[in-house]
């Protein structure tokens, strides 16, 4: 399913009007949750981020603590999703397991 949809949204996103798409790697969002919020502010023109600083602020404070599940994945698996994904791993700039 998410090769289905990562390959229909590329193949569409040229129809998206520029200004409103911002993308977010999980890992940025992660380690500055704050400033990656106000590039999205910026990147979509949005107004008022001074407003909702506190908010958000307040909210990635909430989450400082909380630990992310852990999957152990078997050669085979981390093989497969390699082949199957690497076209997305690729344009993202995603670091293959294999």
């Amino acid at each position: 399913i998410y090769d289905g949809m990562m390959s229909a949204f590329q193949r569409d996103r040229h129809l998206i009007p520029p200004g409103q798409l911002a993308e977010v790697r999980f890992e940025d969002l992660e380690a500055d949750p704050v400033g990656e919020v106000a590039r999205i502010y910026r990147e979509l023109d949005l107004p008022d981020f001074d407003q909702t600083r506190p908010a958000v602020v307040a909210y990635a404070a909430s989450k400082r603590t909380y630990k992310k599940n852990r999957y152990a994945l078997t050669e085979a698996e981390v093989a497969r999703i390699d082949q199957e994904w690497s076209a997305h791993l690729e344009r993202y700039a995603y670091r293959r397991a294999s």
